[in-house]
């Protein structure tokens, strides 16, 4: 028999849940879970919601906020699966009657074309040097991401100095588990220097702890910096947190990177391959290649001037 109460709430099941999960899903899949449980919370202001409320207009309204926030909408999807996820496994438990809470809003994934920045913008935008707060940490993190090989916003914003040793920069990341390794070009170090006499583990200030409440909110303010930024510097398209990383990406060709050396810098080969491709060309090749398309970066004159903001 269903036992329907009012007093069912939908973060004590979920929080309960966890355990399970943790058992039976992989470790991304658990973190999305607990991603997507703290941005709701965020958007509530409480972690309490009787499952009795958990009805299409709130998530219509969740949605909503969260695209507003300055994500995309494969991103807002992503958020969305894992509550419907979450909450079905509500619903198979018998703690609330089944229906559709997700009917009206998008859990599906939109094919996107990959966003990129011509020369001359991502000139622009390595250039800048904006006079307010927030535009200079936004800027001083995209041309950090670009400066390390695109690395994703996601393990800039986890990146503690403790990963940065001997000139180089590792890290594991987040999203796959591939180890990377890259050296610090004196474009990055000059950023790092600006950030290293904070009082704290992490090298950026855009999170308080490892709390994973912290990081929606951080790349939600993060894409809405990068927004204003590209704005100002006149780039021609709305700048995001991937637009960077698939900038690099796209200029690497212009010094004819390799496939397999691009996918090093990126991450996105798996473990194994990562592990051969290094025994294979070495940890050099990706340094001069990353060097020479630096080199191809350096700002003109004929690009306009550096735009202080």
């Amino acid at each position: 028999m269903f036992k329907f109460k009012s007093t069912n709430d939908f973060f004590c099941f979920a929080d309960g849940e966890m355990e399970t999960l943790a058992r039976i899903k992989s470790a991304n899949t658990v973190r999305n879970y607990l991603t997507a449980l703290n941005s709701l919370e965020s958007f509530l202001h409480r972690r309490r919601l009787p499952l009795c409320n958990f009805n299409r207009q709130l998530m219509q309204d969740y949605e909503q906020w969260l695209l507003h926030g300055g994500l995309c909408r494969n991103t807002s999807s992503a958020y969305l699966r894992s509550l419907q996820s979450l909450f079905n496994r509500a619903v198979d438990q018998g703690l609330t009657p089944e229906h559709n809470p997700f009917r009206r809003v998008f859990t599906g994934n939109e094919k996107t074309r990959k966003r990129t920045l011509k020369l001359r913008e991502m000139k622009c935008l390595l250039a800048t040097r904006p006079a307010n707060h927030r535009l200079r940490l936004a800027a001083d993190v995209c041309q950090f991401c670009f400066y390390v090989c695109g690395m994703p916003f996601v393990d800039v914003a986890h990146l503690r100095w403790s990963q940065i040793s001997g000139g180089y920069l590792s890290y594991r990341r987040r999203k796959t588990g591939v180890a990377v390794t890259v050296r610090l070009q004196p474009e990055a170090l000059a950023i790092l220097r600006r950030y290293r006499d904070r009082d704290s583990e992490y090298v950026f200030p855009l999170m308080n702890n490892d709390n994973p409440k912290d990081y929606p909110l951080a790349l939600a303010r993060y894409n809405r910096a990068l927004a204003r930024l590209g704005r100002k510097v006149c780039v021609g398209r709305k700048l995001t947190s991937y637009v960077v990383r698939h900038s690099w990406a796209s200029q690497s060709e212009r010094v004819s990177m390799p496939d397999r050396v691009k996918g090093l810098g990126l991450g996105h080969t798996n473990v194994r391959t990562t592990s051969v491709y290094v025994a294979s060309i070495g940890q050099g090749v990706l340094d001069r290649y990353n060097r020479r398309l630096l080199n191809t970066m350096h700002f003109e004159p004929s690009f306009g001037t550096a735009i202080r903001t």
